[in-house]
């Protein structure tokens, strides 16, 4: 069996409390929507910011009514943190970039920046002597 270092896990940027467009969500609802908005993140794709979780998927993981969760998805999109797009058998929800913290995926390509100049020396060759050293 192996272990993995980090359990899985999702972010959420903690200044969505301060948020004017979470803010417009009433406060009987915004402790729901949050937790709406974060099983809709758990499937989201960090790049593209969409997922296509069922009601039903939804329901299962937090133990919602389906009314109280359409009634959450309807005040994220008229709070413009999430757009929903009917699809043929589903729902394609997309989450707004400023609610979606982190990459998953990180197979990035990271250019290689040399910012060496020619007064630079390699580590290996410098010699540090640190010997009075009062704190």
């Amino acid at each position: 069996m192996q272990h993995k270092k980090y359990e899985a896990h999702i972010r959420l940027p903690f200044r969505i409390f301060d948020d004017p467009q979470f803010r417009t969500i009433p406060k009987s609802y915004q402790s729901s929507c949050l937790a709406i908005l974060v099983c809709l993140l758990k499937f989201t794709n960090s790049k593209t910011g969409q997922c296509y979780p069922r009601v039903a998927t939804i329901s299962g993981m937090i133990g919602m009514g389906r009314t109280t969760i359409f009634r959450c998805l309807s005040l994220l999109e008229t709070s413009q943190i999430i757009t929903r797009k009917r699809l043929r058998s589903s729902v394609l929800y997309t989450i707004q970039p400023q609610y979606i913290v982190g990459v998953r995926n990180m197979n990035l390509k990271v250019p290689n920046m040399n910012f060496r100049s020619s007064k630079s020396e390699h580590i290996s060759k410098t010699i540090i002597n640190i010997t009075n050293i009062s704190f």
